[in-house]
């Protein structure tokens, strides 16, 4: 894929092709988790969305509800635009850090954050729930976990390479190795 350095958010279509052809056989579930976690570390990092759809909090997680419906029901699809390096940079980051879970991982891993607890938060267990996972929310999150990081030296943050700009924040726990993840999923 070409790289092109503009600056402004790209569709979820577009951010969905480059994480699939990354992850050949990726199912829809795994999909739209994998969004959720693009969405939340390119805010954290550079402080404006990879994306310009809106998340919602449904019964299994976060879901790009715009790009649900298209893929299931064969809805308009925007024009494909490139992403920029720091998108191309994010997008690597979720699939070597998240892509090896299981679809049923990434919702167990989502059920336990903030933003989407916080979302559902008056719905009960078994009711329909498609609150939108406010932006700030996520940015907010994400960078109290890159603040938090073992790979970050204290007050400050790196990225990973291709993802300029970050933002730091009070720290929050710690889910950066494999290991870790998975504790807290099985939890």
């Amino acid at each position: 894929m070409r790289v092109d350095t503009r600056s402004g958010p790209v569709s979820a279509h577009d951010a969905a092709r480059e994480v699939a052809a990354r992850l050949p056989r990726l199912g829809e579930v795994k999909l739209h988790k994998l969004l959720y976690y693009c969405q939340g570390w390119h805010l954290a990092w550079m402080g404006s969305p990879l994306f310009h759809e809106e998340i919602e909090a449904w019964a299994n997680g976060p879901v790009v509800a715009d790009l649900w419906r298209a893929r299931k029901h064969g809805g308009e699809v925007p024009a494909a635009q490139d992403l920029d390096a720091a998108m191309l940079g994010t997008v690597g980051y979720v699939v070597s850090r998240y892509g090896a879970f299981s679809g049923s991982d990434l919702i167990r891993l989502t059920h336990t954050e903030d933003p989407w607890r916080d979302a559902t938060e008056l719905s009960g267990p078994d009711e329909r729930c498609d609150e939108p996972i406010e932006q700030k929310a996520l940015q907010s999150f994400f960078e109290k976990q890159a603040a938090s990081s073992s790979e970050l030296s204290p007050g400050a943050l790196r990225r990973p390479r291709g993802v300029r700009e970050a933002h730091t924040s009070a720290p929050r726990a710690n889910v950066d190795d494999l290991d870790s993840l998975r504790a807290l999923i099985s939890a």
